[in-house]
Protein backbone atom coordinates (compact mmCIF):
# COMPACT_ATOMS: atom_id res chain seq x y z
CA UNK A 1 0.00 0.00 0.00
CA UNK A 2 3.13 2.43 0.64
CA UNK A 3 4.52 1.61 -2.05
CA UNK A 4 1.12 2.38 -3.91
CA UNK A 5 1.27 5.95 -2.31
CA UNK A 6 4.43 7.07 -3.00
CA UNK A 7 3.64 6.27 -6.47
CA UNK A 8 0.76 7.81 -6.62
CA UNK A 9 2.07 11.21 -5.08
CA UNK A 10 5.50 10.75 -7.35
CA UNK A 11 2.60 10.96 -10.59
CA UNK A 12 1.21 14.09 -9.59
CA UNK A 13 4.01 15.41 -8.78
CA UNK A 14 5.74 15.18 -12.61
CA UNK A 15 2.60 15.80 -14.00
CA UNK A 16 1.98 19.12 -12.20
CA UNK A 17 5.23 21.09 -14.15
CA UNK A 18 4.12 23.03 -17.04
CA UNK A 19 6.03 21.77 -20.18
CA UNK A 20 7.02 18.96 -17.90
CA UNK A 21 9.37 17.34 -20.61
CA UNK A 22 12.46 17.28 -19.43
CA UNK A 23 15.43 17.92 -21.78
CA UNK A 24 18.22 15.38 -22.27
CA UNK A 25 20.65 16.85 -19.40
CA UNK A 26 18.48 15.85 -16.90
CA UNK A 27 19.27 17.88 -14.08
CA UNK A 28 21.56 18.97 -11.27
CA UNK A 29 23.18 15.39 -9.71
CA UNK A 30 21.31 13.99 -6.50
CA UNK A 31 18.28 16.96 -6.22
CA UNK A 32 15.43 17.97 -8.66
CA UNK A 33 16.59 21.05 -10.40
CA UNK A 34 14.84 19.94 -13.86
CA UNK A 35 15.63 21.50 -17.49
CA UNK A 36 12.45 22.00 -18.87
CA UNK A 37 11.87 22.33 -22.62
CA UNK A 38 11.39 25.78 -23.90
CA UNK A 39 7.20 26.42 -23.85
CA UNK A 40 7.26 28.57 -26.89
CA UNK A 41 10.17 26.92 -28.68
CA UNK A 42 11.74 28.99 -32.04
CA UNK A 43 14.01 28.24 -34.84
CA UNK A 44 17.52 29.25 -34.15
CA UNK A 45 18.43 28.26 -37.85
CA UNK A 46 21.02 25.70 -36.82
CA UNK A 47 23.00 28.96 -35.60
CA UNK A 48 26.13 28.39 -33.99
CA UNK A 49 26.80 30.20 -30.42
CA UNK A 50 30.13 30.12 -28.72
CA UNK A 51 28.68 30.67 -24.84
CA UNK A 52 31.03 32.01 -22.71
CA UNK A 53 30.09 31.99 -18.91
CA UNK A 54 31.14 33.42 -16.37
CA UNK A 55 30.29 33.29 -12.17
CA UNK A 56 29.57 37.15 -10.76
CA UNK A 57 26.87 35.54 -7.81
CA UNK A 58 28.24 37.71 -5.07
CA UNK A 59 25.68 40.47 -4.53
CA UNK A 60 22.65 39.22 -2.30
CA UNK A 61 19.85 40.95 -4.49
CA UNK A 62 18.51 41.32 -8.01
CA UNK A 63 17.45 44.00 -9.83
CA UNK A 64 13.34 42.29 -10.49
CA UNK A 65 13.03 41.41 -6.36
CA UNK A 66 12.96 43.36 -3.16
CA UNK A 67 14.32 39.87 -1.20
CA UNK A 68 17.33 39.43 -0.09
CA UNK A 69 19.03 35.67 -1.71
CA UNK A 70 19.76 32.77 -0.18
CA UNK A 71 23.02 32.08 -0.67
CA UNK A 72 22.91 28.82 1.30
CA UNK A 73 21.10 26.35 -1.46
CA UNK A 74 22.92 23.52 -3.66
CA UNK A 75 23.03 26.07 -6.66
CA UNK A 76 25.98 28.25 -5.17
CA UNK A 77 29.76 27.43 -6.12
CA UNK A 78 30.39 24.87 -9.44
CA UNK A 79 27.68 22.71 -8.91
CA UNK A 80 24.88 25.52 -9.71
CA UNK A 81 27.15 27.36 -12.58
CA UNK A 82 27.74 23.80 -14.01
CA UNK A 83 23.64 23.30 -14.15
CA UNK A 84 23.34 26.62 -15.48
CA UNK A 85 25.54 26.38 -18.66
CA UNK A 86 24.03 23.08 -19.29
CA UNK A 87 20.82 24.22 -19.11
CA UNK A 88 21.58 27.33 -21.56
CA UNK A 89 23.29 24.59 -23.64
CA UNK A 90 20.33 22.34 -24.09
CA UNK A 91 17.67 25.45 -24.49
CA UNK A 92 20.02 26.35 -27.80
CA UNK A 93 19.68 22.60 -28.73
CA UNK A 94 15.69 22.99 -28.28
CA UNK A 95 15.27 25.66 -30.61
CA UNK A 96 17.44 24.48 -33.16
CA UNK A 97 20.66 26.11 -32.78
CA UNK A 98 24.33 24.87 -32.37
CA UNK A 99 26.65 25.20 -29.37
CA UNK A 100 29.65 25.45 -30.76
CA UNK A 101 32.67 26.05 -28.36
CA UNK A 102 34.76 26.36 -31.86
CA UNK A 103 33.26 28.30 -34.40
CA UNK A 104 30.21 30.01 -33.28
CA UNK A 105 29.33 33.39 -32.68
CA UNK A 106 29.98 34.68 -29.57
CA UNK A 107 27.99 35.21 -26.69
CA UNK A 108 29.22 36.50 -22.85
CA UNK A 109 27.03 35.33 -20.21
CA UNK A 110 27.48 36.68 -16.74
CA UNK A 111 25.67 34.70 -13.91
CA UNK A 112 24.85 37.05 -11.25
CA UNK A 113 22.07 35.31 -9.00
CA UNK A 114 20.78 31.98 -8.97
CA UNK A 115 18.77 31.59 -6.47
CA UNK A 116 15.54 29.85 -4.58
CA UNK A 117 13.44 31.40 -1.63
CA UNK A 118 10.87 29.31 0.98
CA UNK A 119 8.78 31.94 2.71
CA UNK A 120 5.95 32.10 5.19
CA UNK A 121 4.32 30.10 7.99
CA UNK A 122 1.21 28.14 7.00
CA UNK A 123 0.50 29.50 3.70
CA UNK A 124 4.12 28.61 2.14
CA UNK A 125 5.22 30.91 -0.83
CA UNK A 126 7.86 29.47 -2.76
CA UNK A 127 10.38 31.84 -5.18
CA UNK A 128 12.93 30.87 -8.11
CA UNK A 129 15.71 34.12 -8.79
CA UNK A 130 18.07 34.30 -11.75
CA UNK A 131 19.73 36.99 -13.06
CA UNK A 132 22.40 37.13 -16.00
CA UNK A 133 24.00 39.80 -18.16
CA UNK A 134 24.47 38.92 -22.06
CA UNK A 135 27.17 40.26 -23.89
CA UNK A 136 27.08 40.03 -27.96
CA UNK A 137 28.00 41.96 -30.73
CA UNK A 138 29.15 44.84 -28.57
CA UNK A 139 25.53 44.95 -27.05
CA UNK A 140 24.96 44.11 -23.11
CA UNK A 141 21.30 43.19 -21.99
CA UNK A 142 20.31 41.80 -18.76
CA UNK A 143 17.89 39.10 -17.92
CA UNK A 144 16.10 39.20 -14.27
CA UNK A 145 13.45 36.77 -13.12
CA UNK A 146 11.56 35.76 -10.76
CA UNK A 147 8.96 33.08 -10.11
CA UNK A 148 6.74 33.01 -7.36
CA UNK A 149 3.28 30.99 -6.00
CA UNK A 150 0.65 32.04 -8.13
CA UNK A 151 2.19 34.50 -10.46
CA UNK A 152 2.06 34.55 -14.21
CA UNK A 153 5.49 32.41 -15.34
CA UNK A 154 5.20 30.29 -12.38
CA UNK A 155 5.91 26.45 -13.39
CA UNK A 156 3.13 24.94 -12.10
CA UNK A 157 -0.22 25.44 -10.64
CA UNK A 158 -1.20 27.44 -7.23
CA UNK A 159 -2.59 24.56 -6.32
CA UNK A 160 -0.59 21.86 -7.33
CA UNK A 161 0.94 19.57 -4.81
CA UNK A 162 4.56 18.30 -3.96
CA UNK A 163 5.92 16.16 -1.15
CA UNK A 164 8.32 18.75 -0.23
CA UNK A 165 8.42 22.52 0.10
CA UNK A 166 11.85 22.50 -0.71
CA UNK A 167 11.38 19.83 -4.06
CA UNK A 168 8.67 22.40 -4.70
CA UNK A 169 11.04 25.33 -4.90
CA UNK A 170 13.54 23.62 -6.97
CA UNK A 171 10.54 23.74 -9.53
CA UNK A 172 10.40 27.22 -9.32
CA UNK A 173 14.15 28.09 -9.95
CA UNK A 174 14.07 25.71 -13.10
CA UNK A 175 11.10 27.46 -14.10
CA UNK A 176 12.51 31.17 -13.47
CA UNK A 177 15.48 29.87 -15.66
CA UNK A 178 13.64 29.07 -18.14
CA UNK A 179 11.44 31.62 -18.53
CA UNK A 180 14.47 33.79 -18.94
CA UNK A 181 16.14 31.52 -21.50
CA UNK A 182 13.17 31.99 -23.22
CA UNK A 183 13.55 35.77 -23.64
CA UNK A 184 17.34 35.09 -24.79
CA UNK A 185 16.31 32.56 -27.13
CA UNK A 186 14.30 35.26 -28.86
CA UNK A 187 16.89 37.84 -28.94
CA UNK A 188 19.73 35.12 -30.15
CA UNK A 189 17.18 34.32 -32.94
CA UNK A 190 16.90 38.43 -33.87
CA UNK A 191 20.95 38.47 -34.03
CA UNK A 192 22.64 38.26 -38.04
Amino acid sequence: MRLFIIIFLAVILVSCASGGSVMKYSYLPESNYHYYKPLNPLDLKQKRFKVVISDKRDKDKIDCSDFVLPRDTALEGSDGLDYFKNYLRGMIEANNGIFDQENGQEIKVELTALSQKIYGFGYIRLYGFVEFNVTSLGKVKKYCTVTETGGDNAPVDRNSFHLTSVHAARVYVSGAVRYAFEELMHDLSALN
